[in-house]
């Protein structure tokens, strides 16, 4: 009977460790979403110092154009608007590549969030069980534990009181011889 509820046991904490390693599963899955976050971030960072370059060369531009009185500084803001055309067009280029990395980012944080969210759902259910089954499983070791000690103390009782007849017995036999 004790080596089922060992075995009993033993069953749950394997149960246990599988919930523990499903845990550990869902650890991994939402540190990748971080690394997700991280992309994201970095690829904003990226689109704001091309905004920047931007916003300066477009500076650059006005105050010329507003500088340009004379027919020769007209080929030096020719030159600047063409610049800023082309950063422009590299800074439009840098948004769509931007918006395809935010969009497969989410993307792929809403599918690992969702993994994440049924695997640490089932693993508490999982852990729930296991602990409802060990505390039974302790319930019914304490029961059988005090049953064998109340059935020790009972032998235990009957020897000593088996002993102490005896000796009574003894002692009378002595006094009457």
């Amino acid at each position: 009977m004790k080596e089922d509820k060992i075995l009993s046991a033993e069953s749950v904490l394997n149960n246990l460790i599988a919930e523990l390693e499903r845990v550990k599963k869902a650890s991994e899955q939402l540190d990748d979403a971080r690394k997700t976050v991280v992309t994201v971030t970095d690829a904003s960072e990226k689109m704001t110092k091309g905004m920047n370059t931007l916003i300066d060369t477009a500076n650059r531009v006005l105050k010329n154009i507003e500088e340009a009185k004379i027919r020769e500084q007209y080929d030096e803001v020719e030159k600047e608007l063409t610049e800023f055309t082309n950063k422009t067009q590299k800074i439009m280029g840098d948004i769509s590549s931007m918006e395809s990395t935010v969009s497969s980012g989410i993307n792929a944080m809403k599918d690992d969030s969702e993994s994440t969210r049924r695997t640490l759902s089932e693993s508490t259910k999982g852990l729930i069980k296991d602990m409802v089954d060990i505390k039974s499983e302790l319930v019914n070791v304490q029961r059988s534990n005090q049953s064998t000690f109340n059935s020790l103390k009972k032998t235990i009782v009957g020897l000593f009181s088996g002993v102490l007849v005896l000796q009574l017995l003894v002692l009378l036999m002595i006094l009457l011889r």
